[in-house]
């Protein structure tokens, strides 16, 4: 009898570990990563660097993910960043060319596989050297488990070399300032692009035939009463406005207007952009549609009213008339008239006792 409570105890102990390695497994298994596209490249002294984020979770359901990114200043510059479709919510975002990004984004939908996190624009600032770009402590990725469990796995950064810029002046004698002093010609604006427009941010990309700054002048009409510029010279401009200004579900207008060197100017002409989401003013008011629908059924509550008052009179009115056949002296009111008391009682005749 000890023995066989013994193997039932061992089995029991067995079946137990078991189902506990069943519970862990799918959290074990599980894994995402963090990663650059493209993981390498060269970019000309100047020039801008495109870096896009991944996160790969496979079928493991995620929504939410924390990028933390290092980066050296003396060879890039931060410029800006844009937000991705499948991670709208904006939770943490960069300020300043500090060597340190960090970027929390969430989803409401939870995702699968490899998504796009955030897009982010350096500019080269050196000719030379290897640009190292790397994700730091704290970044992770979560599942959508209920607990935001971190399952990020592993990283892999991105490594860019930088080289000098192309001439832009060709001959021996001079200088390229002086060059830029006897230029008369206005940079040519071209390609301009809105992308990856939210409820309170757009980026805004164009292209310039020659080095330039970067300025957009934007607002809810052609006055352009907001406007964010970039002095660097560069041919690809990108920006992104908007952040604590934009309203959704709201169209604006704006320019985008580029200096070269030498001080001439272009810019575009207006060009409008919508905000997506629903207006405050679009929440609150009542479509035309709905405001006809209230008026038809007020009047058509009010055509029920009057026809259930006349058809109440009518049954009043039949009433009295009914009343009157079988009650002559009825009063005004409807209500028959009491009976006068009778002048006289009945004449009661008591037996007379003979004797």
């Amino acid at each position: 009898m000890h023995r066989l409570t013994k193997i039932f105890l061992t089995c029991l102990v067995c079946s137990a570990l078991a189902l506990q390695a069943l519970r862990v497994a799918p959290a074990m298994a599980a894994g995402a990563t963090l990663y650059l596209s493209p993981g390498s490249g060269s970019v000309a002294n100047g020039s801008n660097l495109v870096v896009k984020v991944y996160e790969d979770s496979g079928s493991t359901q995620v929504n939410a993910v924390q990028a933390n990114l290092t980066y050296p200043t003396n060879l890039l510059s931060y410029v800006s960043y844009a937000s991705s479709s499948a991670f709208s919510i904006e939770a943490e975002n960069p300020s300043g060319n500090t060597g340190s990004l960090r970027f929390a984004r969430g989803s409401i939908a939870a995702r699968t596989g490899a998504q796009l996190v955030v897009t982010i624009t350096f500019r080269a600032v050196a000719s030379s050297g290897t640009a190292n770009v790397s994700f730091s402590s704290g970044s992770s990725v979560n599942a959508a488990d209920g607990s935001g469990t971190n399952i990020l796995s592993g990283t892999n950064g991105g490594k860019y070399t930088l080289s000098k810029a192309a001439a832009t002046s060709s001959g021996s004698s001079g200088s390229s300032s002086s060059a830029a002093k006897g230029d008369k010609t206005a940079p040519k604006i071209s390609d301009i692009k809105v992308a990856v427009i939210t409820d309170t941010s757009a980026l805004i990309s164009w292209k310039t035939s020659e080095p330039a700054t970067s300025e957009i002048s934007y607002g809810e009409d052609t006055k352009h009463q907001i406007s964010t510029t970039d002095t660097q010279l560069m041919t690809d401009h990108q920006i992104t406005i908007g952040f604590g200004v934009l309203a959704a579900g709201t169209t604006y207008y704006f320019k985008v207007k580029s200096t070269d060197a030498a001080g001439n100017k272009a810019e575009s002409k207006d060009l409008t952009f919508r905000t997506t989401g629903v207006s405050p003013q679009d929440d609150n008011a009542q479509p035309a549609d709905s405001k006809k629908g209230f008026y038809l059924a007020a009047g058509a509550a009010a055509l029920l009213a009057a026809t259930a008052g006349s058809a109440l009179l009518i049954k009043r009115r039949r009433a009295r008339t009914e009343l009157k056949k079988h009650f002559p002296d009825s009063d005004n009111n409807s209500n028959p008239t009491p009976p006068s008391p009778p002048s006289s009682g009945p004449t009661i005749i008591y037996p007379t006792n003979k004797t």
